[in-house]
């Protein structure tokens, strides 16, 4: 146990998880969390920091910028859709199709999942007229 390299990992991302998923466990917190949908902050957390052979720094910083673009393209068809689902799917649209290319024609693979992802999630979460199942 001492040298192994996957407890190592564990202990790590459970860390982080707890680092970002905190305010849940806080009574008075648990309002604001929920009503700002930020579970999606642990699953991205894991997707971002998932362990790949030739996982590197460089890997981490490809897809913290898949969740950024992800993140700004979601709220972005949320305000320029102004709530109208038609305009937010075709402006998720024109985002889906970069990061897919990203995901099946480059090496990047998670930083086009991750951008996916996370503008649906953002979309999804930001807008009161389309209703999460």
């Amino acid at each position: 146990i001492q040298d192994s390299d996957d407890i190592s990992y564990a202990l790590k991302l459970a860390l982080a998880v707890f680092s970002v998923s905190w305010p849940a466990f806080v009574a008075s917190w648990n309002g604001w969390y929920s009503g700002v949908r930020g579970i999606w902050a642990p699953m991205q957390l894991i997707l971002v920091f998932e362990v790949a052979i030739g996982t590197s720094f460089f890997i981490f910083f490809i897809r913290l910028i898949g969740v950024i673009f992800g993140c700004v393209l979601g709220y972005l068809s949320y305000v320029t859709g102004r709530g109208s689902r038609v305009a937010m799917v075709f402006i998720l649209v024109v985002g889906i199709v970069p990061s897919f290319y990203i995901q099946l024609g480059t090496k990047y693979v998670k930083a086009g999942m991750v951008a996916t992802v996370t503008m649906v999630v953002v979309a999804l979460g930001t807008s009161p007229t389309i209703y999460m199942i």
